[in-house]
């Protein structure tokens, strides 16, 4: 499987980045991305048992018998009780308590239509499982440097028809936002990063990324960073279809693998241990997921502690070859409350 990585905007020292890649430069915005699922606390108030007395049928006819009753009545009470009360008390919040690694109705960015989000998460176990065309993405996988340096031009510009976005960087207010200078996009033969240069209009699209875009462009210039392909410029942006299906990789029961580099994941579980700094404003956690499998987990957010259950849904990165969860988009992370 090919492979891409994050890229910040500005230089790393190699000392900021001991036992982690590149700093997401994301701010730390929100907790998580839309899609999730909360629990509202409602108060079930049906069959509830009010106490009320029986005040039907008062027996208010005067008796015109007045001689008195001198006879003495004998006869017990033997009449019991037998009636139970079986109203169960519904009344209170009787919700449970989310069960970590359950998988909620969280995709990410892939929903809605707030741009940069968009598309529909069509959630699978293998990549074999894709439904993507052939968008001519093999070409540009094979001219990627094989060491990291300055960007290489291509000498015979290559096509790129029909590739998916499947997710993007953060949006903020800025002229070019980094959600429409760095995204992903995908075809059958992989998924491969792209980011441009901001600086440079005719690089970017005039048209405004979203996740599930389906787009057709030239590439012109590749780079390697870090051992993971990049392109670095291209042109002839052309937009062909919005709201298009988003592959998923589940991986929540499975663990992952340096095949799943580069694609889109989801991934759920507790954040057992770690919580120091490794590059920029980043923090590395010990993520433990699939029934004892123990992951990288990176992130700006200052939300974090250990013992959370969070989930992720984005682009998996990788440090030394190996899988690393990099949360360059708080929109790719959701954590249970």
């Amino acid at each position: 499987m090919h492979t891409v990585s994050l890229r910040p905007l500005f230089a790393l020292s190699l000392v900021a980045l001991v036992a982690c890649s590149s700093d997401p430069e994301d701010p730390a915005r929100s907790t998580g991305g839309g899609g999730s699922s909360t629990d509202t606390g409602r108060t079930d108030t049906s069959s509830s048992d009010t106490g009320a007395a029986d005040t039907s049928e008062a027996d208010t006819t005067v008796d015109p018998d007045t001689t008195a009753d001198t006879g003495t009545d004998t006869t017990a009470d033997t009449t019991a009780d037998t009636t139970a009360d079986t109203t169960p008390d519904t009344s209170g919040d009787t919700a449970d308590a989310y069960v970590c690694g359950s998988a909620p109705a969280f995709s990410g960015q892939i929903f809605g239509s707030d741009a940069p989000s968009g598309g529909v998460p069509l959630f699978v176990n293998n990549r074999s499982e894709f439904t993507y065309g052939d968008a001519n993405l093999d070409e540009v996988i094979s001219q990627f440097p094989t060491v990291d340096g300055d960007p290489t031009i291509l000498p015979t510009p290559v096509v790129i028809t029909g590739a998916i976005v499947v997710a993007t960087s953060y949006m903020n207010t800025a002229a070019v936002p980094p959600s429409q200078s760095n995204f992903w996009v995908a075809d059958s033969n992989g998924t491969v990063e792209v980011r441009l240069d901001f600086t440079n209009a005719a690089n970017v699209p005039v048209t405004q990324i979203r996740v599930g875009h389906k787009l057709n462009f030239t590439v012109t210039a590749v780079d390697s960073y870090f051992g993971s392909g990049q392109v670095q410029a291209a042109n002839s942006w052309e937009l062909v279809e919005a709201d298009t299906g988003v592959h998923v990789l589940e991986r929540t029961a499975t663990a992952l693998t340096a095949d799943d580099i580069g694609e889109v994941v989801r991934v759920e579980g507790t954040l057992t241990g770690g919580g120091a700094a490794c590059g920029g404003s980043s923090k590395c956690y010990d993520l433990t997921y699939a029934n004892g499998q123990v992951a990288l987990y990176r992130s700006a957010s200052t939300f974090l502690s250990i013992g959370q259950c969070v989930t992720f849904v984005g682009p998996l990165s990788q440090f030394s070859g190996e899988p690393q969860i990099n949360v360059a988009n708080f929109d790719w992370s959701w954590t249970a409350q």
